[in-house]
């Protein structure tokens, strides 16, 4: 009988014909196992997916190294700028649609910080600088279309 998964009911474990089962592809989840967790791995197994956690990403970058993989070929500058980029444009959409200037107040720090630590890579510095100073920009736009309010929802109570 052969193993759940497996193609070929009726073949012996042993048998060459019987297909070996593949391996699923690995998610790397940068949280720690508990609830949430059990949760993800829930969903993922139910995907087709194994979870692997790890602390943060540190380890995260060390467990992807350790499988063999290269970054395309792409350099951590190239990815540090292309991080850069994707989550200040996610980040502006979603401060706009929001209409939160806290988060943009948030991501003005955060890119701040990417600017402190990477003084080694020079052009992650620069474009963590960059989207610092565009969202910092944004705090001085308010979204036309977010529905604004003309009395304080405290003077209802």
């Amino acid at each position: 009988m052969s193993s759940p998964g497996t193609e070929g009911a009726g073949r012996a474990p042993g048998d060459p014909m019987t297909p070996v089962r593949s391996r699923a592809p690995t998610v790397l989840v940068a949280h720690e196992r508990g609830t949430i967790g059990r949760i993800v791995t829930r969903v993922l197994g139910h995907e087709g997916f194994a979870a692997t956690f790890v602390p943060d990403g540190k380890a995260a970058l060390g467990e992807l190294s350790r499988i063999g993989w290269d970054g395309f070929g792409w350099s951590p500058v190239t990815w540090g700028i292309l991080a850069i980029v994707t989550s200040s444009i996610i980040g502006l959409i979603t401060r706009f649609r929001l209409d939160d200037p806290i988060l943009g107040g948030a991501m003005v720090w955060g890119y701040l910080a990417i600017v402190v630590q990477q003084q080694q890579r020079p052009l992650v510095a620069l474009f963590a600088g960059l989207a610092a100073a565009l969202v910092l920009l944004s705090l001085f736009v308010r979204d036309r279309q977010a529905p604004h309010s003309t009395h304080s929802e405290c003077a209802e109570v």
